[in-house]
């Protein structure tokens, strides 16, 4: 009898470990983080007397990028939570030797398709208070504003099914303003580590 009763404890716990296997999955699947395949604007992109496109911001620099605490590289997967993106941060450091206004890296998912909203990485803290400039050799840490975007973001994301599907995040646009007010822009970012280069056309 205590036999009997022991191997159906056993049997229990088994089936409760088993059930509770896909939910850690769940929420720590791979993810990654892309470049546009085509890192160009199309030829026939207008710009203003005050805003320009480049092939390449070689301004700014990203120097890593973290997520939930961990440095990862742009095409390969890593493993993350279901928040990911809330967590991730883009290092990016001033190496134009001039004072520099704002550096924002927008991001898409392309798991949404044209329904994807663009998500914006900013320094979080030259927006609260006086705005203040990147100097040269500065570093600054890029994320998405938690305040009031990142529940926006989810609730868009919810919207059309889980937040878990979300396992790709595409760089999509790179801007950056100088200290007088123009601004730069494009799908490319130099990197220092070569590994998280974005594709080129070749010249």
């Amino acid at each position: 009898m205590l036999r009997s009763r022991l191997f159906g404890a056993i049997k229990i716990s088994l089936t409760v470990g088993v059930f509770a296997v896909p939910s850690i999955f769940s929420q720590t699947r791979n993810k990654t983080i892309e470049w546009p395949k085509v890192s160009v604007f199309n030829a026939g992109t207008k710009t203003g007397p005050h805003t320009h496109v480049t092939d390449r911001i070689d301004e700014i620099e990203i120097e890593a990028i973290m997520v939930e605490g961990h440095s990862v590289t742009i095409g390969e997967p890593f493993s993350a939570g279901d928040d990911w993106l809330k967590s991730m941060a883009f290092r990016v450091k001033n190496i134009s030797g001039k004072q520099v206004k704002s550096v924002q890296i927008t991001l898409v998912l392309p798991e949404m398709t044209f329904e994807s909203p663009d998500i914006p990485f900013i320094d979080e803290s030259a927006v609260v208070g006086n705005p203040k400039f990147i100097s040269p050799g500065a570093e600054v840490e890029l994320t998405v504003p938690s305040a009031g975007l990142y529940p926006w973001l989810v609730s868009r994301i919810t919207e059309r099914g889980s937040l878990a599907r979300i396992s790709r995040a595409e760089i999509h646009t790179i801007y950056v303003t100088s200290a007088e007010g123009t601004v730069w822009s494009s799908r490319c970012l130099k990197t220092v580590d070569p590994r998280n280069a974005c594709p080129r056309a070749a010249p």
